[in-house]
C-alpha cells in the first residue's frame, strides 16, 4: 500500500535544535522559489521557532522546593528507611509491597518502585516530584488526591515483561510526560487513564533547551513507541511539538489507542495530536465515546505524524473534533497516506485549513496528507496514497480549504498547490460514503455508496439517500422494491428519474405517479455484424392493472434508443402486456 518515500527529515534531530547553538528557521519561500538547504520544508506562514519558543505552552503548577517528600503506607505510617525503601542521593527506591502514599514534595527527587510485585500508589497533594518509575513487568495503580505535580511518570516494556500504568482518582496532576523512558526505541508501558484532571506538555526530560520530543502520554524521545493506551475517563489536556500529544515520541509509532470516555484535548505540531510522533505512523486508533479535540499541524489531528501513515482508525461514538494543516485532520501526516478509516457513529468534525498563501501542502479532512514537491518541479510531486475510507453513520462534517486556484478535498487524498506548479491531487481507492456534509471539491462519484447521492450547495456537498420512490411515508431505493411493496392498490410516487437495467414485472393493481420524472432504459448499440434488442420497461402479467399518471407535468416513460449495425432501430415495446393485463396512461 505505502511505497517508500524519500524522507525530508533524515537529518539528526540535533540539526533542529542544538543545545549549544540557538537555531532559527528560515522564513517561508516565495511561491515560485525553491527553499534552500532545508531538511524539512517550511510550512507556509510558520512562525520562527527558537529555544525559548519551545518551552511548555501550558502554565503548569510549579513544584516548590520548601516541602519535604513524605513516604507513607495506607495507614498513614511513615515508611522505614532501610526496611521499606533505600535512598541514594535524591533517588528513593521502594521495596515494600505495602500500598504507598506520597505527599509533600521535593522537585529533585525520584521515586522508583522495586517491590517485585504490582503496586498501588496514592499521590496526595504532591507539591513536586521529578519522576515516578513503575517497576518493569508489573502494574502500578496511581490514585490522584488533591493537586499534584510530578514531572515524569515512567514505565517501559523490557522484552516479554509487560508494564502497566493505571491512573485514576478525583485529583489533579500536572507534569510533562507519562509513558516510556527517554531512550532510543523504548516501548512505553501500557497506559490506562480512568479519571482525574491531567495536564502534560511533553517536555523532554533529557533536554536542556526545553524541547518537546516525547509524547505527553506514550512514547519517550527519540523513537519512543506507544502501545496500548486506553482512556475511559478524566479531563486530559496534553501537548507536544515533535512527539504526539497521545501516542509515539519523536520518530515513534503508536499502536492500539482506545478512547472510550473522558474529555481529551490533544495538540502537536510535527507529531499527530493523537497517533504517531514526528516520523511515526499510527496503527489502530479506536474511539467509542468521550469528547475528543485533536489539533495537529504537519502531523494529523488523529493519525500519522509528519511523515507517518495511518491505518485502522475507527470512530463509532463520542464527540470528535480534529484539525490539521499539512496533515489530514483524520488520517495521514503531511507526507503520509491512510488505509482503512471507518466512521460509523458519533459526532465527527474534521477540518484542514491554510496557514498562508504560496506553496500549499494541505491534507484532506479525512484521508491522506498534502504531499511533497520532491524536486520543486511540476512533474515530481508526491501525493500520499489512500486506500479504504468508510463513512456510514454518525453526524459527520468534513471541511477542506477553498482558495484562489484550488479547492481542497474533504475526503480522500490531500493536495499540493503552487502558483508555479499548479494543483495536484490523486484519487483514493475503496471509499464508501453514505452520510455527512462536506466542504471543498465535489466528492469523487465513485466515493458515494450505492443508493446514495450528492446534493450540492455551492462548495458544500451533502450525501443523502438516493430514494427513487415513495408509498405513503415509506421510501425505497429502487422502483422494483416499491412495486413489490404495494398493497391494496396503493400509489407509488417517483422521487427522482429512474433508469432500469432490467424489466420490472407487474402482477397487481397499482398506480405510478411520475411526478415530473422520467422512467427510461439505457441506450444500446450493436457492434459490427450484430443486432440487439432494447429493454422493455414494464411487463404486465395476466390480470395486472397499471395506471401511469403525472401530477406535476413533464414526466415520461421512454425506452432507451436501440441501434443495430445496419443503423435500424429494434422493435421493442416500452410496456408489454399479457392476457387480460390492463394499462391506463
Amino acid at each position: 500500500m505505502f511505497q517508500a518515500h524519500r524522507q525530508r527529515l533524515s537529518s539528526p534531530l540535533s540539526r533542529w535544535i542544538s543545545p549549544a547553538k540557538k537555531q532559527t528557521r528560515k522564513p517561508p519561500a516565495e511561491p515560485d522559489a525553491q527553499p534552500d538547504g532545508e531538511d524539512v520544508p517550511d510550512v507556509p506562514g510558520e512562525e520562527e521557532e527558537t529555544e525559548g519558543s519551545l518551552a511548555p505552552r501550558m502554565a503548569l503548577a510549579g513544584a516548590t522546593g520548601g516541602d519535604t517528600l513524605e513516604l507513607k503506607n495506607a495507614n498513614g505510617d511513615s515508611l522505614k528507611q532501610g526496611t521499606d525503601y533505600i535512598v541514594s542521593g535524591k533517588t528513593y527506591t521502594i521495596t515494600t509491597k505495602e500500598n504507598i502514599v506520597i505527599t509533600g514534595g521535593d522537585p529533585d527527587a525520584t521515586v522508583r518502585l522495586e517491590s517485585g510485585d504490582d503496586s498501588n500508589v496514592t499521590l496526595d497533594n504532591v507539591t513536586g516530584l521529578k519522576a515516578l518509575y513503575a517497576q518493569t513487568g508489573y502494574e502500578m495503580n496511581v490514585t490522584l488526591v488533591g493537586e499534584n505535580h510530578v514531572g515524569y511518570i515512567y514505565g517501559s516494556e523490557n522484552g516479554a515483561s509487560q508494564t502497566h500504568i493505571v491512573i485514576g482518582g478525583d485529583g489533579a496532576l500536572t507534569g510533562h510526560h507519562i509513558g516510556g523512558e527517554y531512550n532510543y526505541d523504548v516501548v512505553s508501558a501500557d497506559i490506562t487513564i480512568t479519571g482525574g484532571t491531567i495536564e502534560l506538555d511533553g517536555l523532554d526530560g533529557n533536554s536542556s533547551v526545553g524541547a518537546r520530543y516525547g509524547a505527553a502520554i506514550g512514547g519517550g524521545n527519540p523513537g519512543g513507541i506507544a502501545k496500548n493506551i486506553t482512556i475511559t475517563g478524566g479531563e486530559i489536556t496534553v501537548s507536544s511539538m515533535y512527539g504526539a500529544g497521545i501516542g509515539g515520541g519523536s520518530g515513534g509509532n503508536a499502536e492500539n489507542i482506545i478512547i472510550e470516555g473522558g474529555k481529551i484535548t490533544a495538540t502537536s505540531i510535527s507529531g499527530a495530536a493523537i497517533g504517531g510522533g514526528q516520523k511515526g505512523s499510527a496503527k489502530k486508533i479506536t474511539i467509542t465515546g468521550g469528547t475528543v479535540t485533536a489539533n495537529g499541524d504537519r502531523g494529523a489531528g488523529i493519525g500519522g505524524g509528519y511523515t507517518g501513515n495511518a491505518e485502522n482508525i475507527n470512530i463509532s461514538g463520542g464527540t470528535v473534533t480534529a484539525s490539521a494543516h499539512g496533515g489530514a485532520a483524520i488520517g495521514g501526516g503531511q507526507y503520509g497516506g491512510a488505509k482503512n478509516i471507518t466512521i460509523t457513529g458519533g459526532t465527527v468534525t474534521a477540518t484542514t485549513s491554510i496557514q498562508s498563501s504560496g506553496l500549499l501542502s494541505i491534507g484532506a479532512a479525512i484521508g491522506g496528507g498534502g504531499g511533497d514537491n520532491k524536486s520543486y518541479t511540476s512533474v515530481d510531486i508526491f501525493i500520499p496514497p489512500v486506500d479504504g475510507i468508510t463513512i456510514s453513520g454518525g453526524t459527520v462534517t468534513a471541511s477542506a480549504p477553498v482558495g484562489v486556484g484550488f479547492i481542497g478535498n474533504a475526503v480522500g487524498c490531500g493536495f499540493y498547490y503552487g502558483s508555479a506548479y499548479g494543483f495536484h491531487t490523486s484519487i483514493a481507492t475503496n471509499v464508501s460514503i453514505s452520510c455527512g456534509t462536506y466542504t471543498g471539491s465535489e466528492l469523487v462519484s465513485s466515493y458515494i455508496a450505492e443508493g446514495y447521492k450528492l446534493v450540492q450547495n455551492g462548495t458544500v456537498w451533502e450525501v443523502v439517500p438516493n430514494y427513487v420512490a415513495q408509498i405513503g411515508d415509506d421510501k425505497y431505493y429502487t422502483l422494483a422494491e416499491a412495486i413489490a411493496a404495494v398493497q391494496n392498490e396503493e400509489a407509488i410516487t417517483l422521487l427522482s428519474d429512474v433508469e432500469l437495467i432490467s424489466t420490472i414485472s407487474v402482477s397487481k393493481k397499482l398506480t405510478i405517479d411520475l411526478a415530473g420524472h422520467t422512467i427510461t432504459t439505457p441506450d444500446v448499440a450493436a457492434g459490427p455484424g450484430q443486432s440487439v434488442n432494447g429493454t422493455t420497461i414494464f411487463s404486465l402479467e395476466n390480470g395486472a392493472d397499471l395506471t401511469i399518471k403525472d401530477s406535476v407535468g413533464g414526466g415520461k416513460v421512454v425506452p432507451g434508443s436501440v441501434t443495430n449495425s445496419n443503423s435500424s432501430s429494434a422493435d421493442k415495446p416500452a410496456i408489454g402486456l399479457e392476457g387480460s393485463a390492463k394499462l391506463t396512461v
